[in-house]
Order: C-alpha cells, then sequence, then structure tokens
C-alpha cells in the first residue's frame, strides 16, 4: 500500500520496480517445475506460484527453488498466489494458507501478490487483500477483465503497484483456459489493456501483467504495432515449453526446429543451453532478414523463440555457449593431467569410470563433450552408481566444482567413490 515505510515482512519490495522504471519491461519466468529448469533460470527473474506447493510440483519448490532464493540465484522474484491454476485446475487455495507461507518466506519475493478471485469476484478479492494486509503483508491487488474501470481507480488511489490479468473462460472445445475476446464494455483484450494502463499511467502507479508477456516484447510490438511496454513487469510459463521444441527435428508435429539451417546451428546444444537460449529470447529486438532466413524450416513454438532475436543477437549467445564450453574442456583437461600424477594405483582402479569420463573429454570435440557431459544416457552406462549420480549432479558446473578441489579432496572424493564400488561388488 502506499505508505512512508516499506512493510517488514517484503524487506526487498520495490527492488525490482526501481530497477524498471523507464525501461523495457521485464519478464519473470514463471511454472519452474524441476531442478532442470531451477538451475538453467539462475540469475534471471522468476514468479513462483503459491499453487505449487499444493501439486505435485511442491518438492522442486521447497526443496531447489526456495533454497537458491535464499542464496540470492536469482535477481529478483514476485509470489502469486496461483489464480490462473485455481480456475484451471480446480486446485482449492485458503487465505489463511497463503498468508503463513507469505509470512515465512516472504523477505524472499520483492512482490506478494493478493489470493484474487479470477473469475471475477470482487468481494472475495478485497476480503483476502485485507485479511493480508491485517496480517502484516503489503501485498499487490489485481484488476481483471470485464471487472468495471472504477475498481482499478479505487486501487491507484491506495496501492503503488497494481496487477492486471485478463477476463479468462474455458475454450470452446473445453479444458483448456484462454483469454476472453470480450474483456468487458465490448473491449477486445488490447482495447482494454490499453485503457488500464493509461489509468494506471495518469495515477503515476506501476503495473505487473499476468500472463501478458506477448503483448509487451519488442518483437511483438513490431508485428502489431501494439505497445503495451508501459507494463513495468510481466509473466510466462510458456518458455518451459518453447525449449523443448527447439530439440524436436525432422519434419513432424507443429512445434518443431526441423531439419534445415537452424537445425545444423542449434544441433550441439544441450538442454541447458536451450533452456538459456529461450529464455534470452525474450529480452530478443525481433527478427531480421538473416532470422527469417534461418527459420524457413522451423514450425510453431520453434520458430517463435528464434525469430524474437535478430541474428547479430543470436551469434552473440552461440559465441558465449562456445566460449564456455571451451573453458570448460580445458579445465578438465587440466584435471585430467594432475590427478593422473597425484592418485594412487588402487584409486585410479576404484574410479575407472571417473577416469573413463575424463579421457572421453579430453579427446572430444565440441558436440561429443556436450552430449557427454549433458546425456543422461552417457552417466546411465556408467556402472559405478556413485559416479554416476556426482556426474549428473555437476552437469555444466562440473570443471568449476572439480578445480575448486585441491589434491587431497580430489582424492576424498576418489576413496568415496572406491568404497562405494567395493560395496557393492560385496552386495553383488
Amino acid at each position: 500500500m502506499k505508505q512512508d515505510a516499506p512493510n517488514q515482512h517484503n524487506a526487498r519490495q520495490r527492488k525490482t520496480t526501481e530497477a524498471t522504471v523507464g525501461k523495457a519491461t521485464t519478464t519473470h519466468f514463471a511454472g519452474i517445475n524441476t531442478r532442470l529448469l531451477a538451475e538453467a533460470a539462475e540469475g534471471h527473474p522468476i514468479l513462483v506460484s503459491f499453487a505449487s506447493m499444493l501439486d505435485s510440483h511442491h518438492k522442486c519448490l521447497i526443496e531447489t527453488v526456495i533454497p537458491m532464493l535464499r542464496a540470492g540465484r536469482y535477481s529478483s522474484a514476485i509470489l502469486d498466489s496461483g489464480a490462473f491454476t485455481v480456475l484451471s485446475q480446480g486446485i482449492t487455495i485458503s487465505v489463511e494458507q497463503y498468508i503463513e507461507f507469505a509470512l515465512e518466506h516472504g523477505d524472499l519475493f520483492d512482490q506478494i501478490v493478493t489470493l484474487d478471485d479470477i473469475a471475477g469476484d470482487l468481494a472475495v478479492t478485497w476480503n483476502n487483500t485485507k485479511a493480508m494486509i491485517d496480517a502484516g503483508l503489503d501485498p499487490i491487488p489485481v484488476f481483471h477483465g470485464r471487472e468495471p474501470f472504477d475498481v482499478l481507480r479505487h486501487y491507484c488511489e491506495k496501492f503503488d503497484r497494481v496487477g492486471l490479468g485478463f477476463f479468462r473462460s474455458p475454450s470452446k472445445k473445453g479444458g483448456k483456459v484462454s483469454i476472453s475476446p470480450d474483456q468487458g464494455d465490448d473491449l477486445t483484450p488490447d482495447e482494454w489493456l490499453t485503457k488500464a494502463l493509461d489509468i494506471c499511467e495518469e495515477a503515476g502507479v506501476e503495473v505487473h501483467g499476468f500472463g501478458m508477456t506477448r503483448f509487451a516484447m519488442s518483437s511483438d510490438v513490431q508485428k502489431s504495432g501494439r505497445d503495451h511496454t508501459r507494463l513495468t513487469t510481466t509473466d510466462s510459463t510458456s518458455w518451459n515449453a518453447e525449449y523443448l521444441c527447439l530439440a524436436k527435428r525432422g519434419d513432424k508435429g507443429s512445434d518443431r526446429l526441423g531439419n534445415g539451417d537452424a537445425a545444423t546451428l542449434l544441433g550441439t546444444l544441450n538442454d541447458e543451453e536451450l533452456i538459456r537460449l529461450t529464455m534470452e529470447s525474450y529480452s530478443g529486438s525481433g527478427a531480421d532478414d538473416e532470422i527469417v532466413a534461418l527459420t524457413e524450416d522451423c514450425r510453431g513454438q520453434a520458430n517463435t523463440v528464434l525469430n524474437r532475436f535478430n541474428s547479430t543477437e543470436l551469434v552473440a549467445l552461440l559465441e558465449c555457449f562456445e566460449t564456455e564450453g571451451a573453458s570448460t574442456r580445458k579445465a578438465i583437461r587440466e584435471v585430467a593431467q594432475d590427478g593422473g600424477n597425484t592418485m594412487t594405483k588402487k584409486q585410479k582402479e576404484g574410479v575407472e569410470a571417473v577416469n573413463t569420463c575424463i579421457k572421453f573429454a579430453y579427446n572430444a570435440d565440441g558436440e561429443e563433450f556436450s552430449r557427454m557431459m549433458h546425456g543422461r544416457h552417457h552417466f546411465n552406462a556408467i556402472n559405478n552408481g556413485y559416479v554416476r549420480e556426482k556426474f549428473a549432479l555437476m552437469r555444466s558446473d562440473f570443471a568449476r566444482y572439480w578445480g575448486s578441489l585441491d589434491t587431497s579432496n580430489r582424492c576424498r572424493f576418489m576413496d568415496a567413490a572406491t568404497a562405494r564400488a567395493e560395496a557393492q561388488e560385496v552386495k553383488s
């Protein structure tokens, strides 16, 4: 709420808004439901849905995302109630549950969104918001399509940041919840958003647009002529599906990279690099002629991702990946040389799987190395389960982890692997 001092449970409040005032809209990445996605999103702004605590993804949130937030590994974070999940999946969230979680973890988030009723029950939304305020929180209210614009004006008087969400309804085919073409007063989503942003701009408040990333992206502005970059922040859940489409080759399916030049160019990238490429695309400037030619054989989401870049941006990112890969290979070669001079015969015999991987990396070219470090089929072929587990966890951080160890600690690792291997032999 508009006040002189920040609330104690929102210690990081406003950090994101200060960083984005007068700049392009900042996209927060939502839908982080695996460890791979959580780690690949490091350094980026994220949105955490409380609804994830109530579904099958709660383990990822508690064991990976929350600890990474505490370690400061994301640039900023928004806590959302998960109102869209409530509507689309039928999950029930009580305001008491949400308040308890927000009070415990609120210091990790720059913004905490109210528990709103996305179906449009204003009384429920306001009662939840008031309960959060009474509990000592500083929630962000959300104004939805088909609600009276006087409600938005009321929010603008009381709060210095508001959220905007389109009215959504089940599709005619059933199941999927989508943006309604009528947002009230016969306004299209574009027209409704323009009017809402005009009111917010006049009041001097900042705005988060829920599920509105594509409306504010530079590449979309170029295509459509609309400009909703007045949105301070938005969030996206599409990114965690888009990167999978970049891995699809061949000529079948509506979302695929295809068999053309784009498939050749991205063919050596591992999952983490594909995720990072997808995330970076959200700040791209839009396709130029070179990108259009490159993506002739791409379809659907794969085409969408690549066409957010211009050719200079895409080349710079791929060169960055190549530099990182070369540095990692160099570090592993140094480890192989050093380790070979200090390990005992017993240690070498006990960690044959490790030596095999190091030797492979020593002679591998870029594509082979990428597959070895990130392809699970290589890890699964290793007989030593302890070493396989260690390599799977290290992934692209292997060289940094191993390079930080002195000789004695490297030997301790090898001894532990030896002991595991011997124990497994005894059992068998």
